[in-house]
């Protein structure tokens, strides 16, 4: 059985070419993608290697899911207000219906992601207190930008 010949052109369509970096934000793997495109992943590294736009479509997509990794991080760090709301459903059909049963506030936060923020950004001076978890972990003490009213 001879080798199967796979042109570039016949696989990677405009649609693809829009799809990957959408892929690789969801954090969607090398292995997913090529399985999505009809290929192996030997052939999607050739590909990537041989084509550098190629290449750039799934660095683009990396970029991107890592800058909505830290802007969550840094949101986690600060803590926020999240409202959660409870719809009522249908018992019979499943369906969420309109009407909301239930809502409730709550602050979010991540003390050990502040400690870790502070330890990375300003290591002489909080890395060794994080690493001995000796950064307090009081709301009161988190920086705070405008007042109630931006929640």
């Amino acid at each position: 059985m001879g080798k199967i010949a796979y042109k570039f052109e016949d696989y990677v369509t405009d649609k693809i070419v829009e799809e990957i970096p959408k892929w690789k934000r969801a954090g969607r793997t090398d292995v997913w993608i090529a399985k999505k495109i009809g290929i192996g992943l030997t052939k999607l590294k050739e590909w990537k290697k041989q084509f550098p736009h190629f290449e750039k479509l799934f660095d683009k997509g990396r970029e991107d899911l890592l800058q909505d990794l830290e802007e969550s991080m840094y949101n986690l760090a600060l803590g926020k207000i999240v409202t959660e709301k409870s719809y009522a459903v249908n018992s019979q059909t499943g369906q969420v219906l309109d009407n909301i049963v239930n809502v409730k506030e709550k602050f979010v936060q991540s003390t050990d992601m502040l400690k870790h923020s502070l330890a990375t950004i300003k290591p002489e001076k909080y890395g060794k207190l994080a690493l001995e978890g000796k950064i307090e972990d009081k709301k009161d003490k988190l920086p705070v930008f405008g007042g109630e009213e931006d929640l």
